[in-house]
């Protein structure tokens, strides 16, 4: 197994960077139905990292979704190869704006850092400016590979800087830059900037964006809204529910101390009643 997968970088230009896992990977990128709808920036930032890590352990690579039917039956072909060890299609379709499959092998750093190859493996394409195509984030040329990439490996704060770059770009808003920390030279503080975002607007995208923000906020509102008048109407269920047992409470009180006071009243009148019955008696006798 360890022949077979090293065959897959023979002769790569990456073959000496690389360090491949000793099992077999696969990573299955699920509900792709969700991601497509995500900012280009979003997207391309997120399949950049997965085809970097990918890439470096030598990791198979498919996109999947319940609610395609195309990348149901797509998947259910690759699983069947797992599973049963039939021959699985060698591919590199590896552009952000599709569904990503790519095998072992197929991938390079280059293309991943710069963004500048063609989705199908092809010669390098010149993608045209103002397109989503036109700028990755990551590098701006080929010298900033070194950021990265040694001859014999990964440089020593790679790692981290593809985290920060992934998480700078989730953060930020479609229009904010990120800047990145160089490390090249004596000067870690000096930093490379890709660009101002203005030369490469997305209006279309950036619209779409501000719609759903501001329907989300009104969501949220309303949401609360409701949670407080709720709030309010158990309150005032509450109170009525202690005024009641309040007034019950009193009416039972008075009752009593009406029945007590009509015992005693009683209680006098059979005294006088025995005193007259022996006054009588006594009057008898005489």
């Amino acid at each position: 197994m360890d022949e077979v997968r090293a065959a897959q970088f023979a002769n790569h230009p990456d073959e000496n960077i690389v360090s491949l896992s000793k099992v077999p990977m696969y990573l299955v990128a699920n509900k792709y139905d969700i991601f497509k709808d995500y900012g280009s920036v979003e997207r391309r930032a997120t399949a950049q990292i997965l085809r970097f890590v990918c890439h470096y352990y030598g990791v198979y690579i498919t996109t999947a979704s319940s609610m395609d039917a195309t990348l149901r039956e797509s998947f259910k072909t690759f699983i069947n190869g797992v599973c049963f060890k039939a021959p699985i299609r060698q591919v590199n379709e590896s552009h952000f704006d599709r569904p990503i499959h790519i095998s072992p092998g197929k991938d390079t750093f280059e293309s991943i850092l710069l963004g500048s190859k063609s989705g199908e493996g092809g010669p390098e394409s010149q993608p045209v400016k103002g397109s989503s195509q036109s700028k990755s984030r990551l590098v701006s040329s080929e010298a900033d590979l070194t950021n990265y990439l040694t001859p014999k490996g990964l440089t020593r704060d790679c790692w981290s800087r593809l985290g920060e770059h992934l998480q700078l770009t989730l953060e930020a808003g479609p229009d904010e830059d990120i800047r990145i920390k160089k490390s090249s030279g004596n000067n870690d503080d000096q930093e490379t900037q890709p660009g101002p975002e203005s030369e490469y607007p997305e209006p279309e995208i950036d619209e779409m964006r501000s719609q759903r923000d501001v329907i989300l906020r009104r969501y949220i509102q309303e949401i609360e809204r409701k949670e407080a008048m709720a709030a309010r109407m158990a309150n005032q269920s509450s109170t009525g529910q202690n005024d009641n047992q309040n007034e019950g409470m009193e009416s039972g009180n008075s009752g009593g101390n009406n029945n007590n006071g009509g015992g005693d009243d009683g209680a006098g009148e059979e005294r006088k009643s025995l005193t007259r019955s022996n006054s009588t008696k006594r009057a008898s006798r005489k």
